[in-house]
C-alpha cells in the first residue's frame, strides 16, 4: 500500500467508521500520517463521520503541522459548532511560531463572533492590521464586519466596511446581518439606500 492507493480507499470508504479506522491503521503502519496532504484528507474524513476527537488525534500525529493543517482543524471545529476549541487551536497556531494567514484569521474571527468574545476578536483585528491583511482581502474584512455585528458593535463594523477598498455582496450582507442582529432599523434603511 502507498499514499495513492490509501488516498483512493479513503475517498471510497464513505460513511464507514470501521473502514476509516482500518485505513488509518494502515497509514500509521507505513508512516503516512506525517504526510500533510494525506493527514488532512484523513482528518476531513473523520470530521465528516462526526468524529472530531479522532480527527484531532490525526492532527496530533503530524510532526510539524503546516498552516493548511492548522486552518483545516480550525475550520472543522467551527463546522461542528465548537468555536471555543477553534479559537484555542488558533492560539496554539500562533504559539507554534507559524504566521497566520487570512484564512486562519477568518476562522478565529468567526469563532469570536459565535462566542460573542469581543476582546479576542479585537486582538485578532489588531493582528490583521499589523500583518498587512487589512484591506487586501475582502474575506477578512467581511469576517471582521460579521464579528463586530455579532458582538453588537455596529459602529466598528461600519468603520471596517467604510475602510474596505473592495466590497462584495458578502460585505453588504455581513453589514445588513449585523444591523438586523442589533435591531438598528435606521442602519438597515441607510444600507439599502446606499446600494
Amino acid at each position: 500500500m502507498n499514499q495513492k492507493s490509501l488516498g483512493l480507499l479513503l475517498h471510497k470508504c464513505g460513511q464507514s467508521l470501521v473502514k476509516l479506522n482500518q485505513i488509518h491503521g494502515q497509514a500509521i503502519t507505513i508512516g503516512l500520517c506525517n504526510n500533510q496532504q494525506f493527514a488532512c484528507k484523513l482528518l476531513n474524513a473523520y470530521f465528516k463521520l462526526g468524529q472530531p476527537l479522532l480527527a484531532h488525534s490525526v492532527f496530533t500525529q503530524i510532526q510539524i503541522p503546516d498552516l493548511v493543517s492548522w486552518t483545516c482543524l480550525i475550520s472543522h471545529y467551527l463546522q461542528v459548532e465548537r468555536p471555543i476549541v477553534a479559537l484555542s487551536i488558533f492560539s496554539q497556531l500562533i504559539l507554534s511560531g507559524l504566521k497566520p494567514d487570512g484564512f486562519s484569521m477568518v476562522g478565529a474571527l468567526s469563532a469570536c463572533g459565535r462566542m460573542a468574545d469581543l476582546g479576542s476578536g479585537m486582538m485578532v483585528h489588531a493582528m490583521i492590521f499589523r500583518s498587512g491583511f487589512w484591506g487586501s482581502e475582502p474575506i477578512v474584512g467581511n469576517a471582521l464586519i460579521d464579528m463586530y455585528g455579532r458582538n453588537g458593535r455596529m459602529e466598528y463594523a461600519q468603520t471596517v466596511f467604510e475602510a474596505m477598498k473592495i466590497k462584495d455582496v458578502a460585505s453588504w450582507t455581513s453589514l445588513l446581518n449585523g444591523e438586523i442582529l442589533s435591531g438598528d432599523i435606521n442602519g438597515i434603511v441607510w444600507e439599502t439606500s446606499a446600494v
